[in-house]
């Protein structure tokens, strides 16, 4: 991370055949779009035991001016920085701890082998950041984003969930009825529910789900 804002915008190897070396292409980003006056190109060894890498800045440095994120609805907005991706990793590894001792961590600890201007690069932005990682991570980790099959699993670790299982049926009944369902449908649908939650892997819940959206011939 060297604080500007970059585009790729294409990569070749050298040389072609047999390639010793890649070749990275970057055109500056400013407010008003990519701009070709200001590029960098990234050079790096192929080879795994190397992990060399040679930077060479071709252009109008002065062009790269730092503003406000794209999504920003105020102009007087504070300039956006990208967090570096190193630090996103390491809190995305991290979910145990609570998002406010992460980010009291960091800040009370930070980078010193970077310039002060590229400090706030290597640290969270805040701890509205924290949070976001932690919840994108924590959704990858669902087994399904099923809401019926994840009440099923939270079923065999708690005990007395069946009357949180029950509360649901209810308010599926009150669904049910609110968006039109007749008294002889109802009933059906409800035994649909229970003999989902009556599964007991996540394969058999599968089927009996595919079983009930199959249409009848």
């Amino acid at each position: 991370m060297d604080g500007y804002r970059w585009f790729q915008y294409g990569s070749k190897f050298i040389p072609r055949r047999n390639p010793v070396l890649k070749k990275l292409y970057f055109t500056s980003v400013l407010a008003s779009g990519h701009d070709h006056r200001f590029k960098r190109l990234v050079f790096f060894l192929l080879s795994e035991t190397s992990k060399a890498v040679v930077i060479h800045y071709v252009g109008d440095e002065s062009i790269a001016v730092d503003f406000p994120h794209g999504n920003s609805k105020e102009d007087n907005s504070h300039v956006f920085k990208r967090t570096c991706p190193s630090v996103l990793t390491t809190l995305s590894t991290n979910t145990k701890n609570s998002p406010s001792s992460l980010y009291k961590s960091a800040i009370s600890n930070p980078p010193t082998e970077c310039p002060p201007t590229l400090q706030s690069m290597y640290m969270p932005r805040n701890l509205r950041q924290i949070k976001n990682i932690q919840y994108k991570e924590r959704q990858k980790c669902r087994l399904t984003h099923d809401a019926i099959y994840n009440l099923h699993e939270i079923a065999y670790d708690l005990d007395g969930f069946v009357k949180v299982i029950n509360h649901t049926i209810n308010a599926v009944k009150a669904w049910l009825k609110k968006h039109g369902a007749s008294s002889v449908e109802i009933p059906v649908y409800i035994s649909h529910l229970r003999d989902l939650l009556n599964q007991r892997s996540a394969s058999s819940y599968e089927n009996k789900l595919a079983e009930f959206q199959t249409p009848l011939e």
